[in-house]
């Protein structure tokens, strides 16, 4: 898959949903859906492991709840910033997604991130590794045991770990445009 023909991908998904009203203040939290075209790559996360933690050692974008005050551009913005050290104030934005409900009833704003440059992106205190992920890699799979509604989606990039649960919703809903098959 050519780079530039899923950054088409990305403005198609942002169409579907519409990205008039980016600037959510009715919602929990937001996350940074980012395209590093030299790569051709997604970048993701591995959190680390921590007891209490519901998304403890979970592949995920970079994202997190808002503060007060804040818009969910600014959330995301803020939770890259912390997670992945990464200043996406200087990439451009496509815009949102819409809101999205997690099993868990958190409103979560998917704010897409496109970066003509190579990210210098390193770990937070929250954050096990980086992962870059192209979205050719990604394949659907059997859900592990626990994970009764699909997407579930694998890349050799993730170490063994399957991607699930909201995050692979808006992969999903992002390689819908590159794969009729999803």
């Amino acid at each position: 898959m050519d780079p530039y023909s899923f950054g088409e991908a990305l403005l198609q998904a942002i169409g579907v949903e519409g990205s008039e009203a980016c600037q959510y203040s009715d919602y929990d939290a937001a996350v940074a859906v980012i395209y590093e075209i030299p790569s051709g790559s997604l970048i993701l996360i591995e959190r680390i492991e921590r007891e209490g933690d519901p998304w403890s050692g979970h592949i995920a974008f970079p994202g997190g709840f808002r503060k007060a005050g804040e818009s969910s551009y600014e959330t995301a913005v803020r939770e890259a910033m912390e997670e992945i050290s990464v200043d996406l104030g200087r990439e451009i934005h496509l815009g949102s997604m819409g809101i999205w409900i997690t099993r868990g009833s958190v409103r979560v704003v998917p704010h897409i991130f496109i970066s003509r440059s190579f990210l210098k992106a390193s770990p937070g205190d929250e954050v096990r590794r980086v992962l870059r992920i192209r979205p050719r890699d990604l394949v659907g799979v059997r859900c592990p045991g626990g994970v009764n509604r699909p997407p579930c989606l694998y890349s050799p990039g993730c170490g063994g770990k399957v991607i699930w649960g909201l995050t692979a919703r808006i992969l999903a809903r992002l390689m819908r445009h590159e794969r009729s098959e999803w």
